[in-house]
């Protein structure tokens, strides 16, 4: 004979199995407000730690500011900026592990190239500003002073003297002071317009010439996106332009 709860016309059984569906419900309704938690977070973080990556994307595959000098700054940026963006993170550290790896791999070994060094040394944008590693800069300025290209030699009028002392006088001392004087005050200016360098003829050729176009092809891929030539792009004819 089954005992019947006062007022509710169930039996105790019926209210004990509905009592257990209802907290089953319960921690189903709990269970998916967690995991929409856990997932929220995860976005979150996620985005967070592919930003950096994103924006120095974008910088290096821009059709504006390609030149060589923007590479290791923005690499030496998007590393502290990672690094930064670790320490706050839970469910996304394996990832940014990968992406600290990767650019390890990728451009370690770039960080110790004086010719790249020196073209970002030679942007006025970033100078010297671009790392606090006082070896890296000294290595691009030693290359700036290797490199500097001296005043053509004037030729002077051969019968003024005979006097081979005079003769070798253009090769003295006093022109690797001037070079060494343009070096820095390029290095003092605080303007960060590419026009600055105008001020400074050795020090623009030496720029002009180490900053050539990153190789990307990023603009062209757009160019192909827009007119929705993508999927044929292989097959384009000249006709199609």
């Amino acid at each position: 004979m089954e005992l019947l709860v006062p007022g509710s016309g169930k039996t105790a059984e019926d209210r004990q199995r509905q009592g257990r569906g209802g907290h089953q419900s319960h921690l189903h309704r709990l269970g998916r407000f967690q995991c929409s938690i856990q997932l929220n977070s995860h976005s979150s973080e996620y985005a967070a730690a592919m930003s950096p990556v994103a924006q120095a994307t974008n910088i290096l595959q821009a059709e504006a500011n390609v030149q060589m000098g923007w590479l290791l700054p923005t690499i030496n940026l998007l590393t502290a900026k990672i690094d930064r963006v670790k320490l706050r993170l839970k469910y996304c550290r394996p990832l940014v592990d990968a992406l600290q790896v990767g650019i390890k791999n990728w451009f370690g070994h770039m960080a110790e190239d004086p010719e790249l060094i020196t073209a970002a040394i030679l942007l006025p944008k970033f100078q010297t500003s671009w790392t606090t590693d006082d070896a890296t800069i000294r290595m691009g300025v030693d290359y700036i002073k290797q490199h500097m290209e001296a005043p053509s030699l004037q030729l002077g009028d051969a019968t003024s003297s005979s006097d081979e002392e005079d003769f070798f006088s253009a090769l003295q001392a006093p022109q690797a002071q001037d070079r060494s004087k343009e070096l820095d005050g390029y290095l003092a200016i605080s303007a960060d317009h590419m026009d600055s360098l105008k001020t400074f003829p050795a020090v623009c050729k030496l720029s002009v010439k180490l900053n050539m176009p990153l190789p990307a092809s990023a603009a062209c891929e757009r160019l192909f996106s827009i007119a929705g030539l993508q999927p044929k792009k292989s097959e384009t004819a000249f006709t199609q332009f």
